[in-house]
């Protein structure tokens, strides 16, 4: 079985509607990217799990041609569906050597794989530079959500930052939820994502997978009402 997971918070919620949140779950798989990581996520998929795994990619690794053939073998050997693989990097990562990292994202987003920035707002980015990236997702850090209910200036940068990355395409995590009132702040800003303590702390798979099942029968009562 797969050692418990190390992500800090492994529960995601999407926010689907004003009315509804749906319970998605992402792992974190640290480095290296093995067949076995891979596999696993491929099986959960298959089974009808709601779950991907997110791999941080540190910025030698983002230069790196041996990781990418690695990464690139693996998800081809396994079938994995691509779109559950999450690549994340942080903003000074990708600005060490912009053009390379903008070549390498790129070959992964070929592959279908989507990539996150992680800590949004802690580098030195441009939005120009940020435009640049082959991105698909944004995750604001928590030292601006996690008081953004009760602090005027950071509710302005988050609402801010989700309206920019929306105009870019791009969905948005915001990091370092700890209390209901901020999950709701979120909400009502549009943010995409939550991720923190107040869904869940580390748990192991054996942990996860009852709770998955929980979530998805939770969830078709109300996709079925709204349905019909």
């Amino acid at each position: 079985m797969p050692k418990p997971l190390n992500a800090p918070n492994p529960f995601r919620y999407f926010n689907s509607s004003p009315e509804l949140i749906r319970l998605v779950v992402m792992i974190h798989v640290p480095f290296p990217l093995s067949l076995r990581n891979v596999e696993d996520l491929r099986d959960w998929c298959e089974k009808g799990a709601i779950i991907s795994a997110a791999v941080n990619i540190s910025a030698k690794l983002i230069s790196s041609d041996s990781f990418m053939s690695a990464a690139e073998r693996i998800v081809r050997a396994t079938g994995v569906p691509r779109d559950r693989l999450i690549f994340e990097v942080t903003e000074s990562a990708t600005m060490s050597d912009p053009e390379t990292a903008v070549r390498n994202l790129e070959r992964f987003r070929e592959l279908g794989i989507a990539i996150s920035m992680d800590d949004y707002g802690t580098g030195q980015s441009t939005l120009s530079y940020l435009q640049l990236l082959p991105l698909t997702e944004l995750k604001i850090d928590r030292a601006f959500v996690e008081h953004a209910h009760v602090e005027r200036s950071d509710a302005l940068l988050v609402r801010s930052t989700i309206q920019l990355a929306h105009s870019l395409g791009l969905r948005v995590v915001g990091e370092g939820v700890e209390v209901a009132e901020c999950l709701d702040f979120l909400r009502e800003a549009g943010c995409d994502y939550v991720q923190g303590y107040f869904v869940s702390k580390p748990i192991s798979a054996e942990e996860l997978f009852p709770l998955l099942t929980i979530a998805d029968e939770a969830q078709a009562p109300r996709e079925a009402e709204q349905a019909s």
